[in-house]
């Protein structure tokens, strides 16, 4: 089995393997899946803008140790599989959303928005895993 931790894994290696996936997927909804990649050339802006390109619903996010200016982590987000609004005082979901969510048809009635959110926070939550940022899954955007 390869190792656990992403950052000591070797250049192309896919981690966790198949058994640690099925291990994981055992008690999560939200397993993350990695791959190591030599991109010494490439800086996050650089590859937010080929991954991206001109779509809707992209991010990059930037993450720095306090006191520091150079990033920790950057998150890149592209190809958004789907959006949780609020219309008419409802939660409601764009696009494909996960099953069994709150607002979805399958799903809890999103009467309330927050609640909605707080719910699919909770069940799309990921446990931290070593090697990887603190960042692996869950939303991005923006409540207002």
């Amino acid at each position: 089995m390869p190792a656990s931790d992403p950052s000591a894994a070797p250049l192309g290696a896919v981690l966790p393997d198949r058994a640690g996936f099925h291990a994981l997927a055992a008690h999560h909804r939200v397993i993350p899946v990695t791959r190591r990649l030599l991109a010494d050339g490439e800086t996050p802006v650089g590859v937010y803008r080929k991954l991206a390109g001109r779509r809707p619903g992209t991010f990059l996010l930037e993450s720095a140790a306090h006191g520091e200016s150079w990033s920790r982590w950057s998150f890149v987000g592209a190809r958004s599989a789907a959006s949780l609004t609020e219309v008419d005082g409802r939660a409601v979901w764009t696009g494909t959303a996960p099953a069994h969510l709150p607002g979805t048809p399958d799903g809890p009635a999103g009467d309330d928005p927050l609640a909605a959110l707080r719910e699919t926070l909770e069940r799309l939550r990921t446990d931290p895993l070593p090697g990887l940022p603190p960042l692996t899954g869950g939303l991005v955007g923006y409540v207002g």
